[in-house]
């Protein structure tokens, strides 16, 4: 068995890391996997694991987070964003369970936002359950400016990564006070 690391080193998923997909997933809970998959999600099936291991720089990238030296290296950890509309895409992110709570997800929220505003997205989203205070919090650490607005049992978590569109009302109140 290999000695916990403090060395977290991560890098993007490349196509033919699909059983890096399967490792992380392996690695999650029953309760981290529903908390991931807003659902009960027991195994991934082979269209899902094409599906999330499917990277295309121009509309879904991965990061894995990785622990380890040399060839030993072990994923604790994904972050991905999907691109879902003009310049802006849905996030979402795992750590197994081993590795929860010792920043991996930090880093690879932090990551994968710099890479998005490194891809010219104006906004990132993510859905989150309302009772995942964990990851609600890192996304709060992460994104300080996110607006949130909560939809039963889920709460939507919306970022401009760059200065957001003025509204016409605050146009119009702009044009006022000149």
């Amino acid at each position: 068995m290999m000695r916990p690391s403090r060395r977290i080193r991560i890098r993007p998923l490349a196509s033919t890391d699909r059983d890096v997909v399967g490792e992380v997933f392996a690695g999650l809970s029953r309760s981290s996997r529903y908390a991931r998959y807003l659902g009960a999600v027991e195994g991934l099936t082979g269209p899902m694991l094409d599906a999330l291991s499917d990277v295309d720089p121009d509309r879904h990238v991965v990061l894995v987070a990785e622990v380890g030296h040399g060839r030993r290296r072990i994923p604790v950890g994904l972050a991905r964003y999907v691109v879902d509309g003009p310049a802006r895409a849905e996030i979402a992110y795992e750590v197994v369970d081993a590795w929860q709570g010792r920043g991996v997800g930090t880093r690879l929220a932090r990551a994968l936002i710099a890479e998005a505003r490194r891809r010219g997205l104006a906004q990132v989203h993510a859905t989150v359950l309302a009772d995942n205070t964990a990851s609600l919090r890192l996304l709060e650490r992460v994104l300080p400016q996110a607006r949130t607005r909560r939809h039963g049992d889920v709460v939507e978590v919306t970022a401009w990564l760059v200065e957001p569109p003025m509204e016409a009302a605050d146009l119009l109140a702009d044009l006022h006070v000149a």
